[in-house]
């Protein structure tokens, strides 16, 4: 008998079963190929699809930049002028008014004797106050003190009360003197 093939591996069976495991490497290969294949097939459709969709985008943002540069300057000054409006309603609403406050304040510090100078002034829509006043020497602040006492002066508050007093020291001879001051307005119109 003729021998078509030089077996080297002497035991047939171990053939056999060599044989098999071949077998089935190429079919997990010829799988792993096929599947890696289909996903690289729906990855380049979702990508022609991503890029189908960025350039509609983009197509749609240049006609709106186009739209816009083409619109009358008059319209883009309507509409300018409307959000400003808008703005300045909004402000409005949320204005705590603090102009008539603030004079009527300095008006009163205007009648202490010395020369109460008014460093910080904060207030918020519910008539809230915060204030610092300063002053040059000490008998300025205790005349303020006096003052600050008196019926002229607590009339226009609700309520007030000392928050704080500083003495920042320049120099060995000049001191100044901070009183801060914590309350809430009577509403101007009940004044």
């Amino acid at each position: 008998m003729k021998k078509n093939r030089i077996n080297l591996i002497i035991n047939r069976a171990d053939y056999n079963k060599y044989q098999s495991y071949f077998n089935y490497l190429k079919i997990i290969l010829i799988l792993i190929s096929v599947s890696t294949f289909i996903f690289l097939i729906i990855s380049l459709i979702n990508l022609q699809k991503q890029i189908k969709i960025s350039n509609e985008l983009n197509l749609r943002k240049s006609n709106f930049i186009k739209l816009l540069t083409d619109k009358n300057t008059e319209e883009i000054k309507i509409k300018f002028l409307e959000k400003k409006y808008q703005l300045l309603n909004q402000y409005l609403k949320e204005d705590s008014f603090s102009s008539p406050y603030y004079q009527l304040l300095l008006n009163n510090l205007s009648l202490a004797s010395g020369e109460p100078k008014l460093k910080i002034f904060k207030i918020n829509k519910k008539r809230e106050i915060e204030f610092t006043v300063s002053f040059n020497n000490f008998n300025d602040l205790k005349e303020f003190f006096k003052f600050a006492e008196s019926e002229i002066f607590i009339n226009n508050f609700e309520e007030l009360f000392l928050k704080s007093f500083n003495i920042n020291n320049e120099s060995e001879i000049k001191k100044n003197y901070q009183l801060s001051f914590k309350g809430v307005f009577k509403n101007i119109n009940k004044l």
